[in-house]
């Protein structure tokens, strides 16, 4: 009997640990997906930028034309 309950603990903390191993990869694989969208939303906030300039420009250009 005793011999039966150290198996079954045995057998569940190995359980939980694998548990535990695959919470941390998803947990990684979050933080990573996390860090990509920042970077995308950096270059879109930089693009977004830049069109701004450029739509400034383009509206003073315009401008040069107008009677």
């Amino acid at each position: 009997m005793l011999e039966k309950d150290c198996k079954s603990t045995v057998d569940t903390v190995q359980k939980v640990s694998d548990l535990s191993h695959a919470v941390q990869q998803k947990a990684t694989d979050v933080s990573a997906v996390s860090e990509e969208q920042a970077a995308s939303a950096e270059e879109i906030a930089a693009a977004s930028h830049t069109l701004s300039e450029l739509a400034q420009q383009l509206k003073q250009g315009v401008a040069k034309f107008r009677l």
